[in-house]
């Protein structure tokens, strides 16, 4: 359901998943051949793999394109279902429009024990807009309600089907929990991270960098710190800026220590600079990361890179597992309140933050996660 290399890291861990919940089955991953190669190139052994390459729907098609592909691809997946007769059926991800599609094209011939996978676009199925109201069997919401019982759907963490509930609870009763796995190429224990003697603390803004990812606010308080002497905080953007926020960013650049991409980077010099972070920042804006997981933020749980966070549903529920992964802030802090909170976090702190990410690390393992894709999500 992907194109290239997107969400090539969560497909693989993903596949890793499927591989340790389901010992001595064979599993037919089916994608967009670009994808497949990624997929291939991320996983070690793939003797059980079996790989499919098939036509998807480019994931910015809205309109006629988006219900054509996804429509052609439902056709092509009742061929699948027809020909392989699988036991179980994972739709790595979703849109209103495929739920659609397969249940007009698939679900009347019958289904297998199904899990749908959201990664985002949930905020469409529990707010009311026109739309809904003259044509409510089109809209996201009555597509989960209605699915067939043979599909379940999946969240990536408890703080969004938490938020969900609050906002719809018969969405939230179709709704599982599959916890963000971590990538398969950050697998391997890191070694135990030291807040820097001396020297520069390294805060960095990860991956697409947004207004709700909090660029503004990360910009804001680089420049802040400046013209403010807190010359011992360095600022980074490791990644790229999102296409709608390039010019109006331009005239912060000279305030970083490195500047944003043009391009995505390349996934190996991306883990390299994010492992030589001190803190990441997730200083999120508005309500969209309440019902959206963060795929950088499994890479710094992997890596160990406490956070400095806006204080919010997800970070409080990560905290209250493991204990406090990162410094956290509030809306109402100013920038010199939260850069003197930096400032003023011991080695001690750090280490414990450090160690906390460690126990978070393990409960994020592919093979830890495969129990609850065998015994919770498709018992």
């Amino acid at each position: 359901m992907r194109c290239g290399e997107e969400h090539q890291p969560f497909n693989a861990s993903l596949l890793l998943m499927c591989l340790a919940a389901f010992p001595g089955h064979t599993i037919l991953f089916a994608a967009e051949s670009a994808h497949l190669r990624a997929i291939r190139a991320a996983i070690t052994d793939t003797s059980r793999i079996r790989f499919l390459p098939v036509d998807v729907a480019e994931r910015r098609a809205t309109g006629a394109r988006r219900l054509a592909g996804d429509w052609g691809f439902a056709g092509t997946l009742r061929h699948i279902l027809r020909d392989e007769s699988p036991e179980r059926l994972i739709l790595s991800s979703v849109t209103r429009e495929l739920l659609w599609a397969l249940r007009a094209r698939v679900a009347r011939g019958g289904l297998p024990p199904t899990l749908a996978i959201f990664h985002a676009g949930l905020a469409d199925a529990v707010r009311q807009r026109k739309f809904y109201l003259s044509h409510p069997l089109l809209s996201l919401r009555s597509a989960i309600v209605g699915a067939p019982r043979d599909i379940r759907f999946a969240v990536l963490e408890e703080s969004i089907r938490a938020a969900v509930a609050l906002k719809d609870e018969a969405v939230a009763a179709r709704i599982g929990v599959l916890p963000h796995p971590l990538p398969p190429d950050l697998l391997d224990p890191p070694e135990p991270r030291k807040l820097r003697a001396g020297g520069r603390v390294r805060i960095g803004l990860l991956g697409l960098c947004s207004p709700q990812k909090g660029l503004f606010r990360f910009l804001e308080m680089a420049k802040y710190a400046r013209e403010s002497g807190y010359d011992d905080l360095r600022f980074e953007i490791v990644g790229r800026l999102h296409e709608d926020v390039v010019d109006a960013s331009r005239n912060y650049l000279a305030y970083l220590d490195r500047w944003p991409s043009c391009e995505r980077i390349p996934r190996g010099e991306y883990v390299d600079a994010v492992r030589n972070l001190d803190l990441a920042a997730f200083l999120f804006q508005g309500k969209y990361y309440e019902l959206t997981a963060s795929g950088v933020l499994l890479d710094c749980i992997a890596l160990g890179v406490p956070l400095l966070a806006m204080d919010s549903p997800l970070f409080r529920a990560l905290n209250s597992q493991v204990g406090r992964i990162g410094l956290m802030v509030d809306a109402g802090m100013s920038h010199e309140e939260v850069l003197n909170l930096v400032r003023s976090t011991s080695k001690d702190q750090y280490a414990v933050m450090n160690a906390n990410l460690s126990r978070l690390r393990e409960l994020r393992m592919p093979d830890y996660q495969s129990r609850v894709l065998s015994q919770n999500l498709f018992s």
